[in-house]
């Protein structure tokens, strides 16, 4: 009940008063995350070419932009439109990012945005049990997007359970960078709710060569079938993971 609460607070700063809202958050990110971000920090060089898949208001693809610096670049992709407007605005000025209006999924085309009451980070694109509101939104598939047009080093994808739609969507993408690193989200309630699972998600990766490690605070852990298949389907459950061909070691 407590997280509920805090959860529309949030909201409803995000609704009225959002400089407000922006401060809290990223100063919240940058707490919450300290290890993501180190990790992350460890994992991207200089030039590399990065998607964010699910840029939001812009924390982790400014975090990305400056990672890569001024000879790589970000395509940093969010659906929504208010968050869009806060993403473009939070970016503005940043000649190594390319934002993209559209959400991420399987084929390209056309879906619905289903909008949370809750938070901003929790806007769906399948219908999930409780929205207020819902319009529709481009689609694209990443291997449409890339279309072996430039190399792709790095992805950060959060999307709210919609991961295994878009992880299809890419699959030569992935085949076609062998050094390829994922950064991602195992939400089982999101992923249950998507018409999809973690051991689904797990498979997935797993059948494109990937060894998969969970974050555990600034240790990396791997992360096997089992413990994909154990996970609990719970609304506040959820483990970051790193997606790798190669071993990786901090």
């Amino acid at each position: 009940m407590l997280e509920q609460q805090k959860l529309r607070f949030a909201s409803l700063l995000y609704k009225y008063v959002f400089p407000v809202y922006r401060i809290l958050y990223f100063n919240f990110k940058n707490k919450k995350d300290r290890h993501h971000l180190s990790l992350i920090r460890k994992l991207i060089k200089p030039g590399f070419q990065v998607l964010d898949i699910g840029g939001n208001i812009g924390f982790f693809t400014k975090f990305l932009a400056k990672s890569v610096g001024s000879s790589g670049h970000v395509y940093s992709f969010e659906p929504d439109k208010t968050n869009f407007s806060h993403l473009k605005k939070e970016l503005l000025g940043n000649n190594n990012v390319t934002l993209v209006q559209k959400a991420v999924a399987a084929e390209s085309g056309s879906l619905t945005l289903y909008t949370s009451s809750l938070l901003n980070v929790d806007h769906r694109t399948y219908k999930p049990e409780n929205y207020t509101g819902s319009y529709t939104v481009e689609k694209v598939a990443i291997d449409e997007f890339v279309s072996d047009r430039f190399k792709i080093d790095f992805i950060k994808m959060d999307i709210q359970g919609f991961e295994k739609d878009a992880l299809k969507g890419m699959e030569k993408t992935l085949q076609a960078n062998p050094g390829i690193i994922l950064f991602t989200e195992f939400w089982p309630y999101g992923l249950s709710q998507a018409g999809s699972s973690a051991v689904e998600v797990y498979d997935l990766l797993a059948g494109y060569g990937f060894l998969i490690y969970k974050v555990d605070a600034a240790n990396l852990i791997r992360f096997t079938r089992e413990d994909a298949a154990t996970m609990k389907v719970e609304y506040f459950t959820d483990a970051n993971v790193i997606a790798s061909r190669n071993e990786i070691s901090i």
